[in-house]
């Protein structure tokens, strides 16, 4: 990880060409020896220049910032075939009450913890609570991995993803489960009649008519299975119609204090399942680009550095975000926050994650300060703390706000009804058409160790024909993972018959800003 040192304006100590050029010996250590290799140094300053995901110590990232060492080893996954691994099984513990599988899946469930303890205080490194016992406690799928009386508590339940072995053709499947208070085991799949499509046994269920039941089987729906005592299971047969490519999904409910020691997945007639083994592919370097350079882009002014958004429609809160330096004056350091609070006589422009380049010191207050939020009354507080109280400095803003794997640092940001669009004429005969860009949440008030965004992008595509006229259905997306540090999204889909155009528009889903540059959208590959 590189460090927040006194060139990016912040106090860490550290000095980054030194750990870049460790980060060079692990790339060419990864080249020597043929393996996968994720340049998280590199990486990072480029989709967060600001280490906005960084704490206070200037050198651990955050939950967030943590997000392209995350994305870089699912490239990894990927590439090897652990994503799509069978047989699998994944599980979530749900934290609200049971609901349709898209919607827990959205909002509902936390995914299962995988030894890792949390910590005791957040804020402070305290190494209490690390222990082997906490490593076990909280390995959830450890705990439900035999019947060894190490039990996970069911709480408002346990949704299960199981992926049948490839080879496996699902003639029988059975569930085995081991526990106490365990009370139901339910399917999710069309034509189920027994459905839980809103809380099970609440009142809204009661109230409907046959007719909305009957839909909402044919829609999908959560219906139990009959669990019968063998050996110590609880046992129950799947039902065929749940299972769908091989994956089946199990929602586990319980009494109060119900705990799941075990669960099992049985096909009849199987062989066991042969150990995973790794995708036969040879390992590379995960590179992350843009694409808004290429030839065939259909978008123009991809990268919002041309003209007064030339190309672009903006309405609402919708503005284009350049990076800028300016002269500031009055800039006083005074003797609070460990000397990391400036007050600015003039601060209308500044913005948190901007640069101040103090010059004129005469107590040694120099050098660049990275501005971490604002204070109010034209106060602010930097990341890296001043040499001595003083007044009277004048100073350099430098602003800064776009991602640095698109030359020019330009955005756009869009928040509550603002948006973006931009209408790009179809090549013929499109079949497939992908989209990519880079996109983040921009909440400096969001500093939190454990802050993460929740969805906040919104893309939609609207294909339209010869006449101007919709054709097909909207492409919307509201389901992009979001992060404070760029990511880059890919995205595809067919192209309708008759399209001509497609017509891209990018927003908020909330009055949070979200920032979109290096746009691409052109014919997929698979064409």
């Amino acid at each position: 990880m590189p460090v927040s040192d006194g060139a990016h304006g912040g106090g860490h100590p550290g000095y980054n060409p030194k750990v870049a050029e460790n980060a060079k010996v692990v790339r060419e250590l990864a080249r020597e020896h043929k393996a996968w290799f994720v340049d998280v140094f590199g990486l990072y300053l480029a989709l967060d220049p600001p280490f906005r995901g960084v704490v206070g110590d200037g050198i651990h990232p955050d939950t967030d910032g943590s997000t392209c060492i995350v994305n870089g080893l699912r490239w990894v996954f990927e590439q090897m075939g652990l994503m799509d691994a069978r047989p699998h099984l994944k599980g979530w513990a749900l934290t609200g009450p049971p609901a349709p599988l898209h919607d827990l899946l959205k909002s509902g469930v936390r995914p299962f913890r995988i030894s890792q303890p949390d910590h005791p205080d957040p804020d402070h490194q305290s190494e209490a609570g690390f222990t082997l016992e906490a490593i076990r406690r909280n390995d959830e799928y450890g705990l439900i991995a035999s019947r060894d009386g190490a039990s996970l508590a069911v709480g408002q339940g346990l949704l299960f993803r199981c992926g049948l072995s490839r080879a496996d053709g699902p003639q029988s499947v059975v569930l085995r489960l081991a526990g106490k208070g365990l009370t139901a085991a339910q399917v999710w799949g069309r034509g189920i009649a027994e459905l839980a499509n809103s809380a099970i046994g609440s009142s809204a269920s009661r109230s409907r008519k046959p007719a909305e039941d009957r839909a909402r089987a044919e829609a999908g729906g959560w219906g139990s299975i009959p669990l019968k005592e063998a050996d110590g299971w609880l046992c129950g047969r799947i039902p065929l119609s749940a299972v769908e490519e091989g994956l089946f999904h199990v929602l586990v409910l319980g009494g109060k204090d119900a705990a799941l020691d075990a669960l099992a997945v049985d096909v009849e007639g199987a062989e066991p399942p042969a150990l995973w083994k790794p995708r036969e592919v040879a390992p590379s370097e995960y590179v992350l680009a843009s694409d808004h350079l290429r030839s065939d882009n259909l978008l123009k002014n991809a990268d919002f550095a041309a003209g007064d958004a030339e190309h672009w429609r903006l309405s609402g809160a919708a503005r284009i975000n350049r990076p800028f330096k300016a002269a500031v004056e009055g800039v006083s350091f005074v003797d609070e926050k460990d000397l990391r609070m400036a007050e600015l006589a003039t601060s209308a422009a500044v913005r948190p994650f901007d640069v101040i380049e103090m010059s004129g010191s005469a107590k040694g207050n120099d050098g660049p300060y990275r501005v971490r939020d604002e204070m109010g009354n034209g106060r602010w507080r930097m990341r890296k703390k001043a040499k001595a109280v003083e007044s009277g400095l004048k100073g350099e803003l430098r602003h800064n706000d776009g991602c640095g794997l698109v030359a020019g640092d330009c955005c756009v940001e869009v928040s509550g009804e603002g948006m973006a669009s931009q209408r790009a004429k179809l090549p013929p005969s499109t079949r497939a058409v992908r989209l990519s860009f880079f996109y983040r949440v921009y909440d400096p008030k969001a500093l939190g160790t454990r802050d993460v965004p929740p969805p906040c992008a919104k893309v939609k595509a609207l294909f339209l024909d010869v006449n101007g006229r919709q054709a097909g259905s909207e492409w919307l997306v509201t389901d992009l993972p979001c992060s404070y540090q760029w990511q880059k999204a890919e995205l595809e889909r067919d192209a309708p018959n008759g399209a001509a155009s497609v017509e891209l528009t990018v927003q908020s889903a909330s009055a949070t800003v979200v920032q979109y540059t290096g746009f691409f959208a052109g014919r997929a590959s698979r064409e």
